[in-house]
């Protein structure tokens, strides 16, 4: 996936984001700063959706997904994420679900230390939790198939505890991806955890994208992983 693309796209998300969420226009409240922080990962969701030549109703769908008007732009969206299954770890109080649910997408979050709303499908629990199939996360998610998985600023020696846990993070990851679904990771201030030769001695691809420019000013990488 090609930088330019991310950050040409991420500025239409930019722009939906500052409509979608008219009444917390202040870029100092948190729920607006929490969703600007989330249009690279939003953008790369879309076009690796796009890409997907096995769905060539999205591929139409997508293509027009540029024009000026913001209707026609959010119209476009829910067609291109209707039904999708989208797993977001430490998803916080839950705002970038709330964006992906009325867009037609079907979200899930795990969070260990946020209270968030009960319509979202978010599960008290950590990261690390899914590497034991007896967790309650485990229980909870028994069976469930992500279209997508996402995370931003996790795998990060602040966060975890070194690369090897995170490697066994992903690992666990492996059986909750769908055959043709894709992990976002993005990190905006520190080095990540993730290698790509270990990821792919897991049984994944992976593939690197770094210093995105994010639509306010900041710069970002991103990890991404395929089965």
């Amino acid at each position: 996936m090609e930088k330019g693309q991310i950050e040409s796209q991420s500025k239409e998300i930019a722009e939906y984001f500052k409509k979608y969420w008219t009444s917390y226009a202040d870029p100092n409240f948190d729920r607006t700063f929490s969703l600007r922080n989330w249009a690279t990962i939003m953008a790369t969701i879309i076009l690796y959706y796009n890409k997907n030549k096995n769905n060539k109703k999205n591929n139409k769908d997508i293509k027009n997904i540029n024009k000026k008007d913001d209707n026609n732009y959010e119209n476009e969206l829910k067609k291109l994420f209707k039904n999708k299954k989208i797993l977001h770890i430490g998803c916080g109080y839950g705002y970038f679900l709330e964006v992906i649910k009325r867009l037609n997408a079907v979200p899930f979050g795990i969070e260990p230390y946020c209270s968030f709303p009960d319509n979202l499908n978010i599960i008290k629990a950590r990261a690390e939790d899914l590497q034991d199939n007896n967790s309650e996360l485990s229980k909870i998610l028994n069976g469930e198939k992500f279209d997508t998985i996402v995370a931003h600023d996790l795998f990060l020696f602040s966060i975890l505890i070194n690369k090897e846990n995170a490697h066994k993070i992903i690992k666990s990851l492996k059986k909750y991806l769908n055959k043709k679904g894709v992990m976002v990771f993005e990190s905006m201030n520190e080095e990540t955890l993730l290698e790509k030769d270990e990821i792919e001695k897991l049984g994944f691809k992976a593939e690197y994208i770094e210093n995105i420019a994010n639509p306010y000013g900041r710069i970002c990488s991103q990890v991404l992983i395929f089965n």
